[in-house]
């Protein structure tokens, strides 16, 4: 289940709201990851998805599909889906062509990455969500998983 956590506007993005999705000129975070609540970046909106890390590319392939662009990789860290409750993954707002800005010039990881990574985590093989990871586990992943997208995070800015 997805948890909307406002987005913080800054400067003059422009929002268009496009039902439970505001889609902003900003990059949004997308995370299962608790530590963002409290942490959130600064170059990023943050999409909290109260579920599991197949959750969280279900809904990077949703935004994915209504022209965003996914900024990392979605298997980063070579982390098997039972081997880390937590994911996190950036996605790009779309940009035309002739756009002249830092966003339009980051690479867009293929969506068919995504779609792999997508059934890669739809295997038979055991999942591992948050709550089925004893909590001082937790905590590790969740610390791995932010150190994981630190970089794709500084790139925004």
């Amino acid at each position: 289940m997805q948890q909307d956590v406002p987005l913080k506007r800054q400067g003059r993005d422009r929002a268009i709201d496009l039902g439970r999705y505001i889609l902003a000129n900003r990059p949004i975070l997308i995370s299962n990851n608790p530590t963002y609540l409290d942490a959130a970046p600064k170059t990023a909106d943050l999409r909290f998805v109260d579920g599991s890390a197949l959750d969280v590319l279900v809904t990077a392939r949703d935004l994915a599909h209504q022209g965003w662009c996914l900024a990392n990789h979605p298997l980063y860290g070579n982390f098997r889906p039972h081997q880390q409750p937590y994911r996190s993954l950036v996605m790009l707002p779309h940009q035309p062509d002739n756009a002249d800005n830092a966003l339009s010039r980051e690479p867009c990881t293929p969506l068919g990455l995504l779609e792999e990574a997508l059934v890669l985590y739809q295997s038979p093989v055991r999942k591992s969500r948050p709550e089925d990871v004893p909590e001082h586990m937790r905590k590790d992943c969740a610390v791995i998983d932010v150190e994981l997208m630190r970089a794709t995070l500084e790139s925004l800015s």
